[in-house]
């Protein structure tokens, strides 16, 4: 087999489930856990993350699916959203072709800059990705807490999550991970709710058992006046019995204050990876 076998065809020519069933075999064993994706939550990646279907690429071996990778699509710049090889192509070099060709994609599309997020314990996968260009910005924690001690009432006021983008977008840094920026904010909806209190915003998940803290926001003329955590506290009321989790997407230099607060960081972490183009 020479790399000259491979092709490529777009995600948009096969069907959502047929295109789920590839991602969940080439995620087979991923790090983070067993990963299970159907037609839906396909579905509601894409609409998360702005993947642009037609330059998605699934990595063709004569008439085998052998790899696939989501690529989203904003301005000048271009992620990686989700990359996998099916597990007997791993370790052949399937996956550095596969890079080389979405890398290629995107210089032809006159983009300035792709972006990725990789478990830093996937050493194999960091150490390609290292290989291709890509240089790590900064390392992404995430944390958990089995309560967060509420105090007085739930004060946060419900708000369009289109609101809470905004002001990330007008005020947060220039240099934050994609799907924790302005502008993947404003792409939010249900399930995920959106509050304010005071100069403080903030983006829940909630379910029954746990609530995701998608994303906390300070205005920066407000910050280090205590605001976060009585925002914390706020949705502790608001949502009473839950576990809290943050994604492994909170920028380094941020966590701190979640573990003043009584959260313990995950095992696993991220880093934020950028290949200038």
């Amino acid at each position: 087999m020479s790399m000259m076998d491979y092709s490529l065809k777009s995600v948009s020519e096969v069907s959502l489930a047929d295109a789920a069933a590839l991602f969940t075999l080439a995620f087979t064993g991923y790090i983070a856990g067993h990963v299970e994706m159907n037609a839906t939550g396909l579905a509601a990646l894409i609409a998360r993350d702005n993947v642009d279907l037609n330059a998605s690429r699934i990595q063709m071996l004569g008439e085998q699916a052998v790899g696939i990778a989501l690529i989203a699509r904003q301005g000048w710049s271009s992620r990686v959203a989700a990359m996998g090889i099916i597990p007997e192509m791993q370790g052949k070099k399937a996956g550095r072709w596969l890079l080389e060709q979405l890398l290629a994609e995107a210089r032809n599309r006159s983009e300035e800059v792709m972006v990725l997020e990789a478990f830093e314990q996937n050493t194999r996968a960091v150490a390609l990705y290292k290989g291709m260009g890509f240089e790590i910005v900064r390392r992404l924690y995430g944390y958990t807490a089995d309560q967060i001690e509420a105090r007085g009432a739930a004060e946060a006021q419900e708000i369009d999550p289109l609101e809470f983008g905004k002001q990330v977008a007008r005020e947060g840094a220039a240099n934050l991970p994609w799907q924790v920026s302005g502008a993947t904010f404003m792409r939010s909806g249900a399930p995920a709710k959106a509050y304010q209190l005071g100069e403080a915003y903030a983006l829940v998940i909630p379910s029954t058992e746990n609530a995701v803290l998608r994303g906390l926001f300070v205005g920066g003329g407000a910050r280090k006046q205590g605001q976060a955590a009585r925002m914390l506290r706020s949705l502790a009321a608001l949502y009473p019995g839950r576990k809290w989790v943050v994604p492994q997407l909170c920028p380094e230099e941020y966590g701190g204050f979640f573990e003043q607060m009584g959260f313990q960081r995950a095992p696993l972490h991220q880093v934020q990876m950028l290949c200038e183009l």
